[in-house]
């Protein structure tokens, strides 16, 4: 599935962003070389606990 969170113009390289998709958090970022990523917005280290 896939939801605009924003355009390409509104993060530059090494940028974030967060949004929300379906009540969940997820953070938006341009990396370095350009290139787009998306990850939930939770620290893996919660599930731990």
């Amino acid at each position: 599935m896939q939801k605009v969170v924003g355009t390409t113009a509104d993060l530059s390289p090494g940028e974030m962003m967060e949004a929300e998709f379906n009540g969940r958090s997820i953070v938006v970022c341009r990396a370095s070389d350009g290139e787009f990523h998306a990850f939930t917005n939770v620290c893996p280290h919660q599930e731990l606990l």
